[in-house]
């Protein structure tokens, strides 16, 4: 029976959700100490590849639609990114100063786009974010792009032409750094289709990386040291000449070392179980951040006339362990029974849901 679980990878899930945090957080000393953190995201999508073909490749082969299966992936994601979605909504609209309106030929639109998922045109929404009331949700987007790409290719996927889909991401994840100085792209529009110059290589690298663990397993190292390499990889400071080489090394050699050791050695004890409680807080963590931190902004303001910078590591470290906390009861008493709602409605069988429960960020 195949195993349901990659403790190591959703420790690592968790980490990288915790460093882009600390990455919005408006906190000078943490963008100095983490500047590769926006890195997570490339490692999200890799563990999501390699999930996704743990848990579906055999199934699209065999008797899965492509319909059903981004059915699931939609019950898995949709839940908690609209609760974080129509909170910064509540946000915006709560933060408009006295006496003046409330933005609502943006925000709307904004709304209703984000309702399914969808970019809003900086025409419509009058903002350069794809997803003006959720930024981080455009890894969201390509993730569930390159889904479709995945159930289409999936059953017909080879092994030469998923070497040939590896390098052809290979050469877009290159073409991507050399664009835009970096990987951290994705996020704007004016470097939106950075996000898929970085999804095909490391969501496929993914898969094909789940492949060569299954056929040529390692008794790997003890998996806390891929936890110390993560963070090294997310703290690596190199000059901004070089920024554009360090991010495409890392990402080409280094994060599929991680995702193929990490996989091949569970943790024990009290480590296994801080892993698996990392990645169950992880997603939710992710698509909440924008409200939590404009909330805490917006509190500071109005409550004692000051910007949340101002309290320094001791706001960082608070918001970030109450963002934890809630993230863990949010999964646990909304994200849970909603998505076990929604899959009785749509007749789509646990079994589908839950293999997908950490295909995610």
């Amino acid at each position: 029976m195949k195993k349901t679980t990659f403790a190591t990878l959703d420790g690592l899930r968790g980490l990288a959700a915790v460093a882009v945090f600390t990455r919005h957080v408006p906190s000078r000393a943490w963008a100095w100490w983490l500047p590769g953190s926006y890195l997570a995201v490339d490692l999200f999508f890799m563990i999501s590849g390699f999930v996704l073909a743990h848990a579906y490749g055999e199934r699209l082969n065999r008797d899965l639609s492509t319909g059903r299966f981004m059915l699931a992936r939609f019950i898995r994601l949709w839940p908690m990114y609209i609760l974080g979605t129509l909170a910064v909504l509540f946000v915006h609209i709560a933060g408009t100063p006295a006496g003046q309106p409330v933005a609502w030929h943006g925000l709307v639109p904004s709304a209703l786009f984000g309702l399914f998922m969808l970019p809003t045109p900086p025409a419509v929404s009058g903002v350069t974010s794809p997803f003006p009331l959720n930024g981080p949700a455009w890894s969201l987007f390509w993730e569930l792009t390159i889904s479709i790409v995945f159930a289409v290719l999936g059953p017909r996927m080879r092994a030469g032409r998923l070497a040939l889909v590896v390098a052809v991401g290979a050469g877009l994840l290159v073409a991507t750094a050399g664009t835009f100085g970096s990987l951290d792209s994705g996020f704007d529009w004016s470097n939106f289709l950075g996000g898929g110059g970085r999804v095909v290589f490391t969501f496929f690298a993914g898969v094909a990386i789940y492949r060569v663990q299954q056929a040529r397993p390692s008794r790997g190292v003890p998996a806390w040291i891929w936890a110390i390499v993560l963070g090294a990889v997310f703290a690596g400071h190199v000059a901004p000449a070089w920024r554009a080489i360090y991010d495409v090394a890392m990402v080409v050699a280094v994060f599929p070392t991680i995702v193929y050791m990490g996989a091949c050695r569970e943790p024990q004890g009290w480590l296994r179980w801080l892993a698996l409680a990392l990645g169950k807080i992880s997603y939710p963590l992710y698509v909440i951040q924008v409200a939590l931190i404009s909330g805490a902004s917006l509190a500071c303001a109005r409550l004692f006339g000051i910007e949340f910078s101002a309290l320094s590591h001791v706001g960082t470290f608070g918001l970030l362990a109450f963002g934890m906390m809630l993230a863990l009861v949010l999964a646990r008493f909304y994200d849970e029974p909603v998505r076990a709602w929604l899959t009785r409605r749509s007749k789509l069988g646990t079994r589908s849901v839950r293999a997908a429960e950490a295909a995610a960020p």
